[in-house]
Formats: C-alpha cells, sequence, structure tokens
C-alpha cells in the first residue's frame, strides 16, 4: 500500500532536526527529553531521558538528577544515573509519589557542585474534597470568568520590550502537543518512513501576544460592565502597531506559526521543529479570525498592506493560483513581486486558503482595494473547480507531491473533515464582509453556497454515530478513504504488521478520527473538536434545517458523554475543558438558529459540569493553556446573552 502524507509531514526531513532542538529543553551541558511535560493522566512514573549537550560522553559518567518544586522550593525526588555506550541515560520520575504542581527538572555531573535547570513539568493534583457548588447561575459564570481573567492578568501579562513603560500584553504559552511517531510513505522492503517529535514543555513563563483573547476580553467589558477588559484589549492592538508587522513587507507577526515575542519585540516561530517564525494564516484554534475588527480598526494601513502582500508571499502562480501554505519574512513588498517559485511540493491547505479568501474580502469591504477582490475570487473559483459536485467536499490540499520547480499543483485525493469544516466558516466570515460594499454580492453568494455544501458533506458523511466520533479522511464522494495513514495507522493490524519489520513503530498511533470526550486526537492535550462547532454556527448562518438536525444529534451526544465524565481529565488523559467550550458554543449557536431553548439548557448543562470539575483541579492551572480561550468563549456567550432570564 503507497501511503500517501500530508505536506507537513513530507517535508519532516528537515523539520524532524530542528524538532529535536525545539522539543528537548537545552541548558549549559545536559538536555532533557520527557514523555511529556503535564501529566494528565494517573501514570506512576514519567519516563525520561538525559543526555550530553555536546558529543558522546564516556559511558559510566553519572549524572545527578532532580526534581525541585517551584511553589516551595523542596526536592521531592534525586536520583543518580549513568550514560550508557549511546551517550545517554534513562530515568523514571515518580511522579505517583511527587506533590501536585510544576516541578523544575534539573541535573548535574557528579563532579560539579552547580546543577543544570531544565525543563518545567506539572503533575496534576486534584481536591476531590472540593466544596461541591450549586448550579451556577449567570452571575456564577461571571464570577468564574472574572476570577480566570484576573489569574490571566496576574500570571501571565509581559511588557512590551521587558521594560517596565512597556505597553502590557497578555501573553500564552506556544502550543504543545504530545510526543509522536510519525509514519511518511511505506518503502519497497515494507519498512515505513519515520520521524520522532518529542514534546516540547510549556512556557513557564509565556511571552507571545495572546492576540485570541482580545475580541473576548472587549465581549467581557460588555458581560460584566467593567471597561478594564475592553480598554486593555485596546492598548494591545494599538501597541501591536508598532511591534507586530514585518518592516519589509508589512506581514503581521500572527496566524498559525508566527506570534509577537513581547519580551524581544519580534516575530517568534509557534511551530514546533521550525525555528524561523513563518506567515501562515490561521488554520486552528478557538477563532481563527483573530481579532480582525481591533486590528483593522486601529491598523488600517497596515492591515491592507499585509492582505496584499500576502498575495505576493504566498501565491506562486497568479494563473492558477497555486500558492504555499507559508511563507518567511523579511522580504521585500516594493516590486510586487511573488517570492515563492511554484512547486507541487507545496502544500496548500483548504482551511489557509479559506482564510486567505476572507482576509482579501475584509480589505476589499475596508478600503474598496479592488485588487484584493479579484485574489478572493480567483482564489475561490480554484476551490470551486474541485468541489464534488453531490457530496460538496473539497480536498484538504493542493500539492504535498514530489518536488519538480515550475509545475503545477495537483489537488489531493480525499477530503479532511477537520479542514474542510473549519474552510466552510471561513467562507462565510468572507462572504459577511462582501456583502458590506457594493460589488461584492456575486462572490458572496456563491461563497455561501460552496460553505453550506460542505458542511452538509461533512455532516453526512463523517459522523460515525455508533463510533461518536468524526471519521479523519474521507473520499470526495463522502466514503471513508482507507488507502492513507498519513501521520498513524489506520487499523491495529497493520500496526503489528510493522511492528514486526520495525520495533519503532510501536510509537505509530492507530487513529482514524477525533471524538467528542473519547477518543482524542493523539497529538493533542485537549479532548473533543471544533467541527461540532463550525457546522452549528454554518447551520445558525445557512439556516439550513438538514444542518441543524443533524449537529442537534451530535450534540445529544455529546452531552451524554460530558455526563459521564468524573474528572477535569479523561480516561486517556486529556483535558476536557476545551470540548465543553466548543459544544457550549455550538449549542448557543442552534439556539440562535432555532429559539429552541433546550439547547440552551444543553449548554448551560455542559457549563455546569465543567465548572464543577475545574473547581476540582488543584494542577495544572486551564488557564495557563493556549485553549483556554475556547471556555471563556462558551461561558461569555452564556452571560453576555443573559440566557438565564429566557
Amino acid at each position: 500500500m503507497i501511503l500517501e502524507v500530508r505536506s507537513a509531514v513530507c517535508m519532516c526531513l528537515c523539520a524532524a532536526v530542528s524538532a529535536l532542538a525545539h522539543g528537548e529543553v537545552f541548558n549549559a551541558s545536559l538536555r532533557f527529553e520527557l514523555d511529556t511535560y503535564q501529566v494528565l493522566d494517573t501514570r506512576a512514573e514519567l519516563q525520561g531521558k538525559i543526555l550530553p549537550r555536546a558529543g558522546i560522553l564516556p559511558a559510566g559518567t553519572r549524572i545527578r538528577v532532580y526534581a525541585t518544586r517551584i511553589d516551595d522550593a523542596s526536592t521531592p525526588w534525586t536520583a543518580h544515573v549513568e550514560l550508557g555506550a549511546d551517550g545517554a541515560a534513562t530515568f523514571a520520575v515518580p511522579v505517583g509519589a511527587l506533590p501536585g504542581g510544576h516541578h523544575t527538572l534539573s541535573g548535574a555531573f557528579e563532579n560539579e557542585m552547580d546543577s543544570k535547570p531544565g525543563p518545567v513539568f506539572c503533575v496534576r493534583q486534584l481536591n476531590d474534597n472540593a466544596p461541591k457548588t450549586e448550579t451556577p447561575s449567570i452571575d456564577g459564570y461571571r464570577a468564574f470568568l472574572i476570577d480566570a481573567l484576573k489569574k490571566i492578568s496576574t500570571h501571565q501579562t509581559t511588557r512590551l520590550g521587558d521594560t517596565r513603560d512597556g505597553a502590557a500584553f497578555l501573553s500564552v504559552t506556544r502550543p504543545v502537543y504530545r510526543s509522536y511517531r510519525s509514519i511518511g510513505f511505506k518503502k519497497g522492503d515494507g519498512t515505513f518512513e519515520h520521524y520522532w517529535f518529542p514534546e516540547a514543555p510549556m512556557d513557564y513563563e509565556p511571552f507571545v501576544a495572546d492576540l485570541d483573547l482580545w475580541p473576548l476580553l472587549v465581549r467581557a467589558s460588555t458581560a460584566t460592565g467593567d471597561p478594564q477588559y475592553s480598554a486593555s484589549a485596546n492598548a494591545m492592538a494599538i501597541a501591536f502597531a508598532k511591534a507586530g508587522f514585518d518592516g519589509a513587507n508589512g506581514l503581521a507577526y500572527f496566524g498559525e506559526e508566527a506570534g509577537l515575542d513581547v519580551r524581544r519585540n519580534r516575530a517568534v516561530s509557534t511551530k514546533h521543529g521550525v525555528e524561523d517564525p513563518q506567515f501562515k494564516p490561521k488554520n486552528s484554534g478557538n477563532d481563527p479570525r483573530l481579532p480582525m475588527d481591533l486590528l483593522w480598526q486601529h491598523e488600517p494601513e497596515q492591515m491592507r498592506r499585509m492582505c496584499r502582500s500576502m498575495y505576493f508571499g504566498l501565491i506562486t502562480d497568479p494563473a492558477s493560483m497555486d500558492y504555499n501554505r507559508y511563507c518567511h519574512y523579511h522580504w521585500n513588498d516594493a516590486d510586487d513581486k511573488h517570492v515563492l517559485e511554484q512547486n507541487p511540493a507545496h502544500c496548500a491547505f483548504e482551511s489557509v486558503g479559506a482564510r486567505m479568501i476572507h482576509w482579501w474580502a475584509e480589505c476589499f469591504a475596508r478600503t474598496g482595494d479592488l485588487d484584493c477582490l479579484d485574489y478572493a475570487q480567483r482564489m475561490t473559483d480554484k476551490w470551486r473547480a474541485v468541489q464534488h459536485p453531490e457530496s460538496g467536499l473539497v480536498p484538504d490540499f493542493f500539492g504535498a507531491v514530489a518536488t519538480q520547480p515550475g509545475a503545477p499543483m495537483p489537488p489531493g485525493e480525499w477530503a479532511e473533515c477537520r479542514g474542510v469544516s473549519l474552510a466552510a466558516l471561513g467562507y462565510l466570515d468572507a462572504a459577511a464582509a462582501l456583502r458590506k460594499r457594493p460589488g461584492g454580492e456575486a462572490l458572496a453568494e456563491q461563497l455561501t453556497s460552496m460553505a453550506e455544501k460542505m458542511a452538509l458533506g461533512v455532516a453526512r458523511h463523517a459522523y460515525d454515530g455508533a463510533r461518536k466520533l468524526f471519521i479523519e479522511h474521507l473520499q470526495l464522494d463522502g466514503k471513508p478513504y482507507e488507502s492513507t495513514a498519513r501521520y498513524t495507522f489506520r487499523t491495529q493490524a497493520e500496526k503489528d504488521e510493522a511492528i514486526k519489520r520495525d520495533p519503532a513503530m510501536a510509537q505509530v498511533a492507530v487513529y482514524t478520527g477525533t471524538g467528542l470526550y473519547r477518543d482524542p486526537s493523539y497529538w493533542e492535550h485537549c479532548a473533543g473538536t471544533s467541527i461540532v462547532y463550525e457546522l452549528a454556527e454554518t447551520a445558525r448562518i445557512t439556516n439550513n434545517e438538514e444542518l441543524i438536525g443533524r449537529v442537534t444529534r451530535i450534540l445529544d451526544d455529546a452531552l451524554a458523554e460530558s455526563r459521564a465524565q468524573s474528572a477535569a481529565f479523561t480516561d486517556e488523559g486529556r483535558w476536557t475543558f476545551r470540548a465543553s467550550g466548543q459544544y457550549i458554543k455550538a449549542s448557543v449557536a442552534l439556539f440562535r438558529a432555532t429559539s429552541d431553548a433546550k439547547h440552551i439548557e444543553r449548554a448551560r448543562d455542559l457549563a455546569d459540569s465543567e465548572i464543577a470539575r475545574l473547581n476540582q483541579v488543584v494542577y495544572p492551572e486551564w488557564w495557563r493553556m493556549p485553549e483556554r480561550s475556547t471556555f471563556v468563549d462558551g461561558l461569555l456567550l452564556l452571560c453576555e446573552n443573559n440566557f438565564e432570564a429566557r
């Protein structure tokens, strides 16, 4: 079987090398690698590895390794290990016996007095005796939100330029994904190309500007009556104008693979395994739209330049609108020349294309820029040409094949359900913008029609009601796509056969799709999926009765699974709060579409259950996670509409 692989994996030969540097914490002499840096399950031991930073030291070299609890500076665990013939030493931290909280892992050679501080890891702790709260009211939701925002402000505020008088930014740790081994394609000898992606620790003291919170802060002022939140968001947006755009080409320091390093006043990579930041439109997270209104309000000229520059940075061939999902910063946009060579090895995801259309549509709506309207129209036509006439599904990408400079990018063979649903909502965002200015109506109608068909395709074909999960890949006609494993094995039997040839394959996951709370994505620390919300919001905007009915049944399944959860972590060791936030948002969307109070009852049930679970967690703190915005968003929807009174 030939396994076709998404470009993110096709390019692993380069990424795998730098992934080691990003995923392992370095100090003066030693480096560490842990199974995970967030112990969310009930394991007794945390497996680790320690290596010299450079070269291979003699076998038998002794190293003292220990954990220091940050809260009280105690040292609850110490061990002595010896380097083996491969220059590495393994150890097991008895996390089942450690006190909950954040710990620094450190090490020193036996002949050294000074220790070498390494990564921070967190051991979970639950308070089973936490007082049981009554069913929260709207005031209770507000109090919970205010407390969360206060903690974020207290613990995760970073001054621009790391100076006392620099603008105050709410910051967040870069996205953290679990360790995994990824397979590429099957070779002639029956083995697989494969790449190890170690987990990177959280930034214990975060420094990346959290743009996801900006629109939520504006809404928090409305929900609480406190203007400080909105004032904070506007102050960050104003400061971003000075520090958040590349001087050479105007591309913003935000998106999928870059952020603003507030301390150093520069772009920083947010992608594991990649040291240099790259510009890529957002296609994940709570709200990939980013705070467009605030950015356009405070930086209109910067935003227009960015949208125009994006065309020359990402598009490789204007005739076909072939594009790559990312480009680098620091090239000059003065000559209006495309900076990337056309090559089918590039990868052009459907969700990235949708966000490009949205941003060009916003630029046209706000400035009347006809070039941006033309870019949006041509990109829409590119994807409309490959949309299946019956299922409505589109390929996951163009390209991701062997390099051939100058050759066109062929469309992929399968649809990825989360990418399709996200793209559908991106099209509707673009359509809403286009309707604000005469001349955009025809494209708005085209995008709306495409989005409705795409969402229906996912709802009809992707959700497996028996297993309560969304199938990862579909053929374009809607049938399951079974001839690729991409990152993972499709079946356990397939994995077992591969292990016989290569024992390293034991580290590769078996994965066919994402569940509602169970069967989480293998790379994420949080359970759940955004697909449900994206389908619900599409249903609200298009008022499609079939879509409303299908999402209603999915959300009934989600509520049943939520009620079955006994803690804020699933049995598989994943946070539940992001899933609950997505399903609250989806339920509110259906209420807005139908005015049926049962959807609000479900949303409140989800919120009540999640708050009760989170109130039992001592460590780790959910508000430290990048996914925090999703639950904040869900609770804000309940607060700002005062659904209790309905």
